[in-house]
């Protein structure tokens, strides 16, 4: 009797066992399945305004800017760079993921901004730096502006309305690829 007690309880322990693998198996998989599915979709720009900024090596410092309560632009949250080597499917990401952070982020002064690019001035912080504007426009979707430096260290666009625009469902890859091919048209 013992035995068989024995012998019935390693069965249903085994069945048990192989049914919670089993699940197992399946909830991983599935994890997995969501994850792929949702990397896989394009997060449409709807709102935000970034200044993208390449020194002479190419390296990127990218600013988000939302209105103060004076409906002046201030920079928002932590600036993000970029060194080289970087792809355009990189790049394109920080900027949006940089875009979305303007809804709700908070305005920083000008003296915080210039604490977290460790520079003493916006002067000194632009010097032989190249800019693209990017900002979104219902009517247009996301614009794109190429610059030129001015003395002061300000950047004014190099032409009236928007130098490109592209769909806000851009990937971010094209995006990337979008602003390298600004590049060219800026001037420090």
């Amino acid at each position: 009797m013992d035995k068989e007690f024995l012998a019935y309880l390693v069965l249903i322990l085994t069945i048990i066992g192989g049914l919670t693998g089993f699940i197992t198996f399946l909830l991983i998989k599935y994890k997995n399945r969501k994850k792929k599915v949702i990397s896989g979709t394009i997060q449409s720009i709807c709102d935000g305004n970034v200044s993208v900024f390449f020194d002479k090596d190419n390296n990127v410092t990218i600013i988000p800017y939302a209105k103060d309560k004076y409906g002046v632009g201030r920079a928002v949250e932590k600036p993000h760079i970029l060194k080289t080597p970087y792809r355009a499917q990189e790049l394109g990401c920080w900027v949006r993921k940089l875009m979305a952070v303007c809804r709700n982020g908070k305005p920083c002064s000008n003296e915080q901004l210039m604490i977290m690019l460790n520079f003493p001035g916006w002067k000194e912080f632009t010097v032989g730096k190249r800019n693209i504007s990017i900002h979104y426009q219902r009517e247009y979707g996301v614009v794109l502006n190429s610059t030129i430096r001015r003395q002061d260290g300000s950047y004014q666009f190099n032409s009236v309305g928007a130098a490109r625009t592209v769909p806000p469902d851009i990937t971010d890859k094209q995006l990337g690829e979008a602003l390298l091919g600004l590049l060219d048209q800026c001037r420090a």
